[in-house]
């Protein structure tokens, strides 16, 4: 790092005030190289960077918009399954009801088959 001569150094720092103590910069050179004019290459990179902010946004708002899409139609899926679901369950409590004998012995013979099944080594 270059040496400042101490009439440098003087023009980048305050006098000592209630608020602030000697030697520190007051904040205007800060605020002075903010408001310099960009050089020519991040004007480009900044273009450069909104165009691909800008893209991201689409992309972005087309996958939200298979999203949903395909959200709905798994809802769908859902309710549709889910009904015929009831209705399997509705004519298998009306088989029971109406077969009690026939659904006990068929749930005998299927424990013996798993028991023979899962007994052999």
């Amino acid at each position: 790092m270059a040496q400042r001569n101490p009439e440098e150094q003087a023009a980048h720092v305050s006098p000592a005030t209630p608020d602030q103590p000697a030697g520190k910069p007051t904040g205007n050179e800060s605020t002075k190289a903010s408001r310099a004019p960009m050089p020519e290459h991040t004007t480009g990179k900044q273009a450069t960077s909104a165009a691909t902010a800008a893209e991201t946004e689409d992309v972005l708002a087309q996958v939200q918009e298979i999203a949903t899409e395909y959200y709905e139609k798994l809802a769908d899926l859902t309710a549709d399954f889910s009904e015929q679901a009831r209705g399997y369950l509705k004519q298998s409590r009306q088989f029971v009801g109406e077969h009690p004998a026939s659904t006990l012995a068929g749930g005998f013979a299927l424990g013996v088959l798993i028991g023979v099944l899962l007994g052999r080594d």
